[in-house]
């Protein structure tokens, strides 16, 4: 058994894009091994590799290539982090600590909980707002067939008074694309477009709008795992890119720093019922999410079903994977199964 693993190995036709994975601190049995693995998974649609800025591996497997836009899930998420750290420098945004309900005039007469009136945008970064949603299939067909979402995440019941807590809930994020676009007088897709997608060079081949035209915040943005990488890129460069400050770099540091106190395993698990080694010792920044892998920090912008987009500073490294998968349907361990590729096979090959 252990020969022919050996042979597989050796002979695994894996693609290595500059020099030899030594170069860059990298096993090359271990990488190949990591090779085999990837390609056992029914589900996973690719895997780049970039370290030291060089893109060393670009693996696509099943359906996946080079110019397929992926559905990235949550992993949206980030970028929205992105556009509102943009809004605060050119001072659409001047405040994150000013009332979510200041954007809202008219609702001033739905019958909301008096708490409600606390939430800021502050909040809704860290997902402290307290919205009772738990992210499941029935309650998002309840929230997408709504007739209007902003009406209907307003009115959601609080699981926690704001500031007090952490609850994973994505109408949060969907509440900021709105508030970008009334604070901006742009939509949230020619502000991401003029300050975001142009600078990196990257498109956005679809983006889902709710029933009032905003453009989502937490989900359903399209891009190619190469657009991806070059995201990471960009966080792993502190904000700069190209010659230019894209993000502010402060803003970068603050996006990565943990606010949730130690209390994503719980509510992960409490939620989704869902009990993992993988949300073990996690955090969550402002639309990112924290955790340290072999002794090593990462931050992380993560979708459903492993859209993944890893950061290793230390390691001057980062992990893009795309798979398939949806809210009502993926495979059973899928999600666990891409984050052990990245930590145990990906980071085990590293040399140190």
């Amino acid at each position: 058994m252990l020969v022919l693993q050996l042979i597989r190995i050796t002979t695994a036709d894996y693609e290595w894009l500059e020099g030899e994975p030594k170069d860059y601190g990298f096993r090359w049995n271990k990488i190949a091994a990591t090779f085999l693995v990837a390609e056992q998974m029914p589900f996973l649609r690719s895997v780049l590799i970039m370290r030291y800025d060089t893109l060393l591996a670009e693996w696509y497997f099943n359906d996946g290539s080079n110019d397929t836009d992926f559905h990235i899930h949550s992993a949206s998420k980030s970028f929205m982090s992105a556009l509102i750290g943009i809004a605060m420098r050119e001072g659409y945004i001047t405040d994150l600590d000013q009332k979510i309900l200041d954007f809202f005039p008219e609702h001033v007469d739905l019958d909301l909980e008096p708490e409600k009136s606390d939430i800021t945008i502050r909040h809704l970064l860290q997902m402290q707002a307290g919205l009772n949603f738990n992210d499941s299939a029935n309650e998002w067909y309840a929230y997408s067939r709504s007739l209007n979402w902003v009406n209907y995440a307003l009115q959601l019941p609080l699981v926690h008074n704001p500031g007090e807590g952490w609850h994973y809930a994505t109408p949060q994020t969907n509440l900021l694309s709105v508030i970008l676009t009334r604070a901006s007088n742009m939509s949230t897709r020619e502000f991401a477009e003029q300050y975001l997608f142009d600078p990196l060079n990257i498109t956005i081949d679809y983006w889902y709008q709710d029933p009032q035209g905003y453009y989502t915040g937490g989900h359903e943005m399209y891009f190619t795992p190469r657009e991806l990488l070059q995201f990471g890129r960009l966080y792993l460069n502190n904000g700069s890119l190209g010659g230019g400050q894209i993000v502010p770099a402060n803003w970068v540091q603050e996006s990565i720093q943990d606010y949730a106190n130690g209390q994503v395993e719980t509510d992960v698990a409490m939620t989704s019922g869902l009990e993992s080694d993988f949300y073990k010792d996690t955090g969550y920044g402002y639309q990112w999410w924290l955790k340290t892998m072999r002794g090593y920090t990462s931050f992380s912008a993560r979708g459903l079903g492993g859209q993944f987009i890893f950061c290793f500073p230390e390691h001057d490294m980062i992990v893009v994977t795309t798979a398939s998968g949806s809210v009502t349907e993926s495979y059973p361990g899928q999600y666990e199964g891409i984050m052990s590729l990245i930590e145990y096979n990906i980071l085990g090959s590293l040399i140190n």
